[in-house]
Parts: structure tokens; sequence; C-alpha cells
């Protein structure tokens, strides 16, 4: 229509003002004309391509970003909204976070003082040593702290766009094939991004693990949970249930302690979780022995929920029966079989490579050093190359040797040891917590009982506080500084669409 309206008037215009007109079209009619063809091959060109914009793929992104390689971010949801509940940060994860600018003491961490395994009736079966690494309790006054997921998730994503980092939003990942050293990923709105090295980092339901090793790479574990989150006032609760049947005191919310019971009564296959986090929100989890994708109808969730409570102290069914079953989310637990965490030039991290089950509380702590981990192999192998190459727009040169020896640096033995060991662990405690057979409740009494509870405790700080421990300084590198944020403020600017 507006080329029709122009054109109605040529009759008056000198023959140089009807070129001029002409000229001005063509803009107009290219765009008609070849608008579906720019969309549906629309390709674009990166160093690393991240699929997956949670806490991983935001961290990896963040440190890649300050030493200057050219990294893209790319997540399906349209908006990143403030989704999932409450969260655990425990040892070097919480080191790690200051250092790229996240102080969880100040902004949004809750301290934990107070973190209990207990039976159904509220009596401690075992506390769990929060002073255990003194390097953390200096700096931080514990080894543990809450977070809400979705606020954490947030403030990686601002400091990341606001140094100038891209991220793309609304862009679903469907497939990727590799030749001659690149990546190219498809989306579902046939654009492509071709990159020298593809990082998945999608979470448990990986689509880019999906594409590398099918959809038998995940293990249901048997079990579902059902999340909450509530704003309550702690005094609300702990008048709930101040004792249990033998005159104890049971009440975890009046200091907003966290606790698990591990023990129930024979038959009951579940296993509550509540913790607190800031603004006096507490959130829980309650984990069934439940068949895979069985969704209780809305109008009989609560009653369903407190009935596989029934007995426990009156603190929990007070906790669910004061969650509106709208605000109660229903998920299917899984975790990852033994697979290979790279293929040529694709590598997996957080849940996307290694998906953990809950019951040990390392599934983001593992995801956020999986992400220091890869970014300081890849900042090691580009420093080695010749006088630390970088092109007109002070972007680090990323070649393909350096992806490799990148790779191979960090698919180690001991990284890999020490994660399946995590998953495996997790495994087993949630087997046992969900059993409670006569049998089994007897031998997680016993084993938790003096002296064999240091078995436990040497365990745990062998495993989330002396191993992985170099990652604490490893990210030092990543710091920020002036020079990082001068620099990527003037050459990029955040792509958020």
């Amino acid at each position: 229509q507006q080329i029709t309206c122009q054109t109605s008037s040529l009759a008056g215009l000198t023959g140089v003002e009807r070129v001029q007109l002409r000229l001005q079209q063509l803009p107009l009619l290219r765009a008609i004309l070849f608008s579906d063809f720019e969309t549906d091959y629309k390709e674009e060109v990166t160093d690393v391509l991240v699929i997956g914009g949670g806490i991983s793929g935001l961290t990896l992104s963040i440190c890649l970003h300050r030493i200057g390689i050219r990294v893209l971010v790319v997540d399906k949801v349209v908006r990143m909204s403030d989704a999932g509940s409450g969260m655990s940060v425990i040892g070097h994860s919480l080191s790690i976070l200051k250092t790229l600018g996240i102080d969880l003491h100040s902004t949004i961490g809750l301290q934990q003082n107070d973190v209990s395994l207990r039976r159904y009736d509220g009596k401690v079966l075992f506390q769990v040593p929060l002073f255990s690494d003194s390097d953390l309790v200096r700096n931080f006054g514990s080894v543990q702290y809450n977070v809400h997921r979705g606020e954490l998730q947030q403030q990686l994503m601002n400091l990341y766009t606001s140094e100038g980092g891209r991220l793309i939003t609304g862009r679903r990942f469907v497939r990727l094939h590799q030749s001659n050293g690149l990546v190219t990923a498809e989306f579902e709105d046939n654009s492509m991004i071709t990159a020298k090295l593809l990082v998945g980092a999608d979470g448990a339901h990986s689509a880019v693990r999906r594409c590398l090793f099918g959809d038998t790479s995940l293990r249901y574990s048997g079990s579902s949970c059902w999340r909450g989150m509530l704003q309550v006032s702690p005094s609300r609760l702990s008048c709930a249930s101040k004792t249990n049947g033998l005159g104890e005191s049971v009440s975890a919310a009046s200091n907003r302690a966290m606790y698990k019971t591990i023990v129930h009564p024979a038959g009951k296959s579940a296993s509550f979780t509540c913790g607190w986090t800031t603004q006096n929100r507490c959130f829980w989890v309650l984990d069934i022995k439940h068949p895979q994708r069985t969704p209780i109808p809305q109008d009989e969730l609560l009653p369903f929920l407190l009935n596989e409570t029934k007995g426990c102290f009156a603190e929990i069914c007070s906790i669910i029966s004061s969650t509106p079953p709208t605000a109660i989310i229903h998920t299917d637990v899984f975790d990852c079989k033994n697979i290979p965490q790279r293929k040529g030039n694709v590598v997996l991290i957080g849940d996307a490579g290694h998906a953990v089950v809950h019951h040990f509380g390392q599934g983001a702590c593992l995801a956020i050093e999986d992400a220091v981990c890869l970014a300081a192999s890849i900042e090691q192998n580009t420093r080695q190359q010749a006088n630390d190459v970088y092109d007109v727009e002070m972007h680090r040169h990323l070649a393909s040797c350096a992806v490799t020896a990148s790779l191979d640096r960090f698919d180690s033995w001991g990284r890999w040891m020490r994660t399946r060991a995590l998953v495996l662990i997790s495994r087993s405690c949630g087997a046992m917590y969900l059993s409670n057979t006569i049998m089994s409740n007897a031998i997680l009494t016993f084993c938790l009982a003096w002296p064999f509870y240091y078995i436990f405790v040497v365990l745990m700080r062998f495993l989330l506080f002396i191993c992985g421990k170099p990652l604490r300084s490893l990210a030092e590198q990543f710091r920020p500084t002036q020079t990082v944020r001068t620099a990527s403020s003037g050459h990029q600017q955040p792509n958020m669409r």
C-alpha cells in the first residue's frame, strides 16, 4: 500500500525525482519480498555458544566474558522469571560467587547455623557440621547459605548483561551438527548459530545431551517431589509443634533451622525437607515414591500430601496446609547415568552432564564448580597462544586446538570421580530415606549414632570441602576489574530478545 501511494504521484514528478523515489522504495521492496527468507536462514557466529541461561550457563558466561572470549547465551524461555524454590549453596560455591561479585552474606542469602537429619516425630538423628571449613567460617560465618533459586539466577543474569554479555531469550534449541572443528546449532525458528565450542547447560532434561546420547541417559529415581514456598512468620509455625511424644522440643521454625526427615513409620515412603531463606520465606520439598508422570488432581493434592505425612510432628502438616495448592510444584526426580561429558566440540555442564537427585544438596553447587573449571581450562589454553592474540574488538582469539586442549583438561579423572561419587551417594541416600522399612530405619539410626556418624562427617568434609578446593583460587582470575568492565561496555551491548 505504501508503494502504491508513492507510485500514484509519479505523474507530477520530474525524471530525476522519479529515480530518487524508486531508489527510496528498494529497501521496502526487499523487506517485503525477502523477509521470510532472511528469518528462515539467519545465521550467527560466535566462539562459545551456551545453551541454557540457568545457574551453570550464566556463571560460565560471566567468567568467559571477563577474559575476553566471545560468548553468546541462548535460552528457550521468553522472559527469565523467578522460577523455582529455595536451595542451598554449600562449600566452594560460596567463595566462587563472592569472587564473581555476588556476596550471599550481604544480599540474597540466609546463613545456616542449624541443619539436621530427623525422625518423623522431630527427634534429631544427626546434626550437620556447619563449621567444617575454617576459611569459609571465617569469611561467611557458616559453610551453607539458603537462597531463592530464581533470585540467584537473576543476580547472575544482571551481572552478565550489565557488563555487556549477550543473551538471547525465546529461542528453543532443537539439533546440532559438527564439521571441521565447528558446531552449528539449529533452533525452532529455523535460525542457526555456529560456534567453535557449544556448551550444553540446559538442565536435567537437556536437549543438547539428547542430541549426543539419545533419550536413555536419564534414570528415573522412582520418586516424585512436591515443592512449595510460603512467606510466614516463624513463630506462627513454631507454636504448632513445640514438643514430640517424648516431651522433647522439635520446633525448627523458631530459629529458622533446616531439616530433612529420613526415618518414618514402616510403609510410609516419604521424606520431608524444610528450610528458610530471606524475608521469612519457608521452602519445603516432600519426596514420595510415586509412579512417573502421574500428577495428582489439584482438588485432591493437599489431602494426598497430608496423608503421606500423617504421624509426623505438627509443624510439617502446618507448613503443607498453609501452602495454596496452586503454588505447589510437582516434579518427577531423575538423575543421570554415567555418560561422557563431551563429544567433539560439545561439552555438558551442570545437570545436563550429571543430573543429581537433591538428597545431598549438591546440584547447583556442582553446576557452579563445573562452570569455573571449564572457564579456567579455556583461560589457560588461550593464554598459552602466541602473545594473547586479540581482535579489533578486544576479544581473545579462541583457536580450535585451544578448544580441544581445554576440554581435555576439563574432562579430568579427578573431577569425574568426585562428581560421580556425589551422584551415587545422593542416589543411595534417597533410596534409604524413602524405603522406610524396619530394617532400613534401624540401619540409618545405627549409622548416624556415635561413634559411627564420624564416618559420615569425614566423607562429607572430604567431598564437599577438601576435593575441589583449588577452584576457589582459580576463580580469582574472573574477579571483576575496571578494565574488564570498560572493555566490555565499550564493545558489546546486552542482546535480550
